[in-house]
């Protein structure tokens, strides 16, 4: 319950400390909490937070504390928001132009101090006021030389500025770039394998490891090179943070999902997804076993088997964990009718022990959820029998 959360998270505690925080000198008058990027939350959850955390500050009239919130336009937030009496809406399109253009070239300038004045402002007007089209070329252009960056410059300069109504095409113009740079070199068979490991990265259920990606794919194997060579030549859009693979911003994956826009760097993410379901079944077919942690007695709560957490992690691999927790997500997205059959299959042969590997990892109770999960998929589950 977001409610209860927040009021025991944030209401109480702040309320609590009114009185320590006036006896501070020296502490500030009032708080900013920045909230970034709300709408990438997937589905409706982003809003559906918003929307609790909205409805618990107005109703306790909070002190001294800001909320600044950015999303997306959606326009049930915004008549949400527009029902409280104490709050500022503002939209990006409000923002003059010429200040947005001011803050871009300051950027620019800050990021890529060896720039001409003239290259700045070749960038700032291919930029248009979108501070993301900024940040991106940024990055791709920290790479490259001096004299390279000129070049590169005046061939994204150069390009038809897009209609207003078309804002996208900037991006997608500076994208194609990127991908082009990335991997316009490889033959055929090897630009396949690494646009694999791009849409892999792009369609796992959570951010994860090139290690995880490598082993998805269906010539998974240990070595990471080519994996970890596309997250390097794409470092304009992607970064590795805790091991994780991230993108700098949603517009990257809307643009690879849009057919109409990534053209033939597009990924089809219900091929994807059933080629990861696919991979999923076949990894735990492989990995899943009677008994998986060599439990010496059923007698014994696992609670009270010290050498059990060792012995999880040790035949109970990060793959397999993943394959696990998240077949259901690639199976529900892959739009095909055709894993009805492969999921029958595996329940049949594998139920037992795919639940045995989820208890042991404390996720038993997810367990139904997923197979509800198959259920939304149009893949009837209710008649399966476990043998």
């Amino acid at each position: 319950d977001v409610d209860t959360q927040l009021e025991s998270l944030l209401i109480a505690p702040w309320k609590a400390s009114e009185l320590a925080r006036c006896a501070e000198l020296s502490a500030p008058s009032q708080y900013l909490i920045i909230i970034d990027a709300l709408d990438e939350i997937d589905g409706h959850e982003g809003f559906k937070f918003l929307r609790s955390l909205l409805n618990v500050i107005d109703s306790h009239h909070l002190r001294d504390i800001k909320f600044f919130v950015t999303s997306r336009r959606e326009q049930a937030l915004e008549t949400h928001v527009n029902s409280f009496t104490d709050r500022e809406l503002s939209h990006l399109e409000w923002v003059s132009p010429k200040e947005a253009q001011a803050d871009i070239g300051t950027y620019l300038s800050t990021e890529l101090p060896s720039l001409h004045s003239d290259d700045v402002e070749k960038l700032v007007t291919t930029a248009a006021g979108l501070f993301i089209y900024a940040a991106t070329i940024t990055k791709y252009l920290a790479m490259h030389h001096p004299q390279e960056q000129r070049k590169l410059i005046e061939r994204l300069s150069g390009a038809t500025p897009p209609h207003p109504s078309r804002m996208t095409a900037l991006l997608d113009n500076l994208y194609h770039q990127i991908l082009s740079d990335a991997f316009g070199d490889f033959e055929a068979e090897f630009l396949l394998s690494r646009q694999q490991v791009l849409f892999t990265l792009l369609c796992t259920a959570v951010r994860t490891s090139t290690l995880i990606v490598t082993q998805l794919l269906p010539s998974g194997h240990d070595n990471t090179d080519i994996a970890d060579e596309v997250v390097q030549r794409l470092h304009a859009v992607l970064y590795v943070e805790d091991n994780k693979v991230l993108w700098y911003h949603k517009s990257f994956p809307d643009f690879l999902f849009d057919k109409t826009r990534s053209k033939q760097f597009w990924c089809d993410s219900d091929d994807h997804h059933k080629l990861l379901t696919l991979s999923c079944f076949q990894i735990m077919k492989k990995g899943l076993q009677f008994n998986i942690a060599s439990i010496p007695s059923s007698f014994v709560f696992n609670k009270d088997n010290p050498a059990l957490v060792t012995m999880v992690e040790r035949r109970i691999s990060p793959i397999l964990k993943y394959s696990c927790q998240h077949w259901d997500h690639h199976l529900l997205l892959s739009l095909s009718n055709s894993l009805g059959k492969v999921l029958k299959e595996f329940l049949q042969l594998h139920a037992l022990f795919w639940i045995e590997a989820m208890n042991l990892m404390g996720l038993d109770g997810l367990c139904e959820v997923m197979l509800q999960t198959a259920s939304k998929a149009g893949i009837q589950v209710s008649d399966i029998q476990a043998t």
